[in-house]
C-alpha cells in the first residue's frame, strides 16, 4: 500500500511471512555492506542455511529497512 513502502533495490521475504525487508544497493559509502548483505543472503539460500535478519521496524508496517544479514548453518 502507498502508506507502507520503502525505497530499496533488494527486497527479502521468508517463506510463510507477510512482511518484505530491504535495504539500498547504490554507489554510496555503505556500499560495500550491502554488497555483503546481499551475498549472505545469496549463500544462505543456495546452501539451504537459516538467514538471520536485524531491520528496523516501524509501528503497524509490513515493509522494515534490513540493516544487518548473517547466516548459520542448520544443525546435522
Amino acid at each position: 500500500p502507498p502508506n507502507d513502502q520503502i525505497d530499496v533495490e533488494v527486497v527479502v521475504q521468508f517463506a510463510g511471512r507477510d512482511d518484505a525487508y530491504g535495504f539500498k544497493l547504490r554507489s554510496d559509502s555503505d556500499e560495500p555492506a550491502r554488497t555483503g548483505m546481499l551475498g549472505l543472503l545469496r549463500d544462505g539460500f543456495n546452501n539451504g542455511w537459516h538467514v538471520w535478519i536485524d531491520y528496523d521496524a516501524l509501528p503497524e508496517k509490513h515493509n522494515s529497512t534490513l540493516i544487518r544479514v548473517w547466516l548459520t548453518k542448520p544443525p546435522a
